[in-house]
């Protein structure tokens, strides 16, 4: 098989597998590619933030599409999104995902956001379960203190005043921890 076949065909089982719309599948860019692979293994390659951010604004805009096109039940996957996008949030469309991310409810149960536990192979704790809002704020804060009177600073503000006045007690926590706290 040619390299060029042997990647076709690993963007295929790629989307396949992310369950990805034609529109967002990666094609052109082998750097997108290694960047959604890192992704669906729920962001656990130590180059992930290298990937990211040599992406062009294209390739971060379909990563932004896949964040819309993800089931919510995959919370690792998404987790992992926020945290590659948010880690320089340098574009309005970046605050925008992390507001999303922060606003979203924490799901109910790791098979189906929208309904509770069901047994232990369901269970999970509050810190899982609000997994891609934690990051949220996380790196809200983060791109705070590396500019706090950056151009975006009042959205990061915001974001953690409402994370803050959250009824999920983890994202409170979170939203609160002093600047510069791990």
């Amino acid at each position: 098989m040619t390299p060029a076949a042997k990647a076709a065909t690993a963007a295929a089982v790629l989307s396949a597998a992310l369950a990805l719309p034609a529109a967002l599948a990666p094609r052109e860019s082998p750097r997108l590619r290694r960047v959604e692979a890192a992704i669906e293994a729920g962001g656990d390659d130590p180059r992930l933030a290298a990937l990211v951010d040599a992406l062009s604004p294209g390739e971060r805009a379909r990563l932004r599409g896949l964040w819309r096109e993800l089931p919510r039940e995959r919370l690792a996957q998404r987790g992992a999104l926020v945290y590659a996008l948010g880690r320089r949030p340098d574009a309005p469309q970046d605050w925008d995902l992390l507001e999303d991310a922060a606003a979203q409810a924490p799901c109910l149960s790791l098979s189906d956001c929208a309904r509770p536990s069901r047994g232990a192979d369901d269970a999970a704790d509050a810190v899982t379960l609000a997994y891609p809002a934690l990051v949220a704020v996380r790196q809200a804060a983060r791109a705070l203190r590396r500019e706090p009177r950056g151009p975006f600073a009042a959205r990061a503000r915001a974001l953690l005043a409402r994370a803050a006045r959250s009824p999920v007690p983890a994202l409170k926590r979170q939203a609160r921890r002093p600047p510069g706290a791990p």
